[in-house]
């Protein structure tokens, strides 16, 4: 069962793989996962800036 997914569970996987020297063996569908919540939060009207970021951030480390 996939936890859904959510702003703190992204930053989390950030963060982990920020302060650990080895990358870890994420669920295969969490890029998907995230870009669609993003995707969620683009369509919101408040939401833009945290969308952008986390959008931009996915594509780097993904």
């Amino acid at each position: 069962m996939d936890i859904a997914m959510d702003y703190s569970r992204i930053v989390n996987v950030f963060i982990a793989e920020l302060e650990s020297p080895k990358l870890y063996e994420l669920d295969t569908n969490f890029y998907k996962q995230a870009l669609d919540y993003v995707k969620r939060l683009e369509a919101k009207d408040g939401n833009k800036y945290e969308a952008k970021v986390l959008r931009r951030t996915l594509e780097k480390l993904f």
